[in-house]
Order: structure tokens, then sequence, then C-alpha cells
């Protein structure tokens, strides 16, 4: 079975009062996700809570190993089946109308890595001493730059950091599922954007090779490195090493 190192630290940060990020990991189901309630709304620690409860229930409550075939249909379906969960709570408690959160998760499945993914929480992976950003941030600034919408459309006003898809903010949502066959030596980092808003990729990359032999160490690092920064957000860090296959 492949041998999979997980590694899991969320902060406030440095300014915010309270912490409205989650993460669940579990190195026994080789499973894991990161969780980023919407800030400046009523409900985010609420809904980041809801995705970490529901995936813990999904990938232990499962009798036998998920059949990698079946793993992005079934993952697209938890976090659609998540975000109507969350919506309907928002529904029925009008003061927390609006709640919403990001959702990026990996599960390894013998030799292959699948990461489902929704919002502007991010999946880098670390090979070979290089850093790869796998997922697309879902908001208005990756839009803007992918031509996905006109920047002439964007009022003036409006945040780039704006998400565009998110877990709870409507009846439905589109999820991502990335999957890539995996190498023994990889790591691969997931995180809110507390941490790569204030560490660009340069300094994170400098921060794994330095550290890819105690990865142990690694999701404190860049908490310490993003408050070094001005810690403007909350600032959540999940890393997995494949250890060997």
């Amino acid at each position: 079975m492949t041998n999979i190192r997980m590694f899991g630290e969320t902060s406030v940060g440095v300014v915010r009062d309270s912490n409205q990020d989650s993460v669940f990991y579990d190195e026994r189901v080789q499973a894991g996700v990161v969780a980023d309630g919407i800030g400046g709304r009523k409900g985010g620690d609420i809904a980041s809570g809801i995705v970490i409860q529901e995936f813990a229930r999904f990938i232990q409550g499962r009798k036998a190993r998920m059949p990698a075939e079946q793993a992005p249909e079934l993952y697209a379906a938890l976090l659609e089946d998540i975000n109507a969960k969350i919506y309907s709570f928002g529904e029925r408690y009008r003061e927390m109308s609006g709640l919403g959160t990001t959702a990026t998760a990996i599960q390894f499945i013998g030799q292959q890595a699948f990461i489902p993914h929704c919002g502007d929480s991010r999946a880098y992976l670390f090979t070979r001493d290089h850093l790869f950003q796998l997922t697309i941030d879902h908001n208005v600034a990756s839009s803007i730059h992918h031509g996905w919408i006109d920047r002439s459309a964007v009022p003036q006003n409006t945040k780039r950091s704006v998400l565009t898809r998110g877990i709870g903010l409507s009846p439905t949502v589109e999820v991502d599922v990335y999957h890539l066959s995996i190498a023994a030596g990889q790591i691969f980092l997931l995180c809110s954007d507390g941490l790569s808003d204030m560490v660009d990729d340069r300094r994170i990359l400098k921060i794994l090779h330095k550290n890819k032999h105690a990865t142990h160490h690694l999701p404190s690092l860049l908490i310490e490195e993003a408050c070094a920064r001005g810690g403007r957000d909350n600032i959540t860090v999940l890393t997995c090493e494949v250890a060997s296959l």
C-alpha cells in the first residue's frame, strides 16, 4: 500500500479575531480537506465545519476502499450534496443567509491522487524541486486572467478576490475533480488563501525545498511565514508526502 504521511495545521493569523478555516485529514484512509469559510459573512466557520464533518463521515464510513474509476463522480457528488446542505442551512436560518466556504480535498487511491476543488483554496505539487499549482482559483481575478470574464464587465469597485464559485452560495455548484499519477518523494500542499495571498510561490518553493526531509514541520513553517508577512487572514496548511509506493 502506498505510504502517505500527512500533517495539517490552522491558525487565526495576525489580524482576524476568529478562525473560519477548517482542516481534516486521516492517514489511514489517505485523504484530507481544507475549507475556508467566506470572510465577512456570518456562518463562515459553520460552513467550513460542515464540509469537514461531511467529508470525514464520507471517507471514514466506507466499508471498502473506493475504486479509482469511481472517485471523480463520487467526490463531485459529495461536494454537491454538501453544497445543498449548507445552502439549505442558510435558507432555514435567515441570519446566516449567504454563508459559504471553499473546499479543496485530496484522496490517494493506489498510485493516483484525486483532488476535488471548489473556490480559491489551492492544491500544489512539489516534485523534483519544482512547484506546480494544480487547481484553478474560482474568483474574479482568475476568471479575468483566463478570459472567462471580460474585464470591462466587472464593476470597478469589485474585489478581484470575490469568489465565482463556492460551496453553499447557490442551490447547485460545479465541482472540479483533478487526478494525476503520483511518485515517491512528491509533496502535495493544500492551503487556504491565507497562505497563498501572503506568501508567493517562489517563497513557498524555497521553504518546501529546504524542509523536504522534515515534512512534519512544513505546516507550522508556512504558517509562520504567512504571519511574518502580515497574516491578514486565517491560514490553513495540509501537506501530504508520498513516502513510498
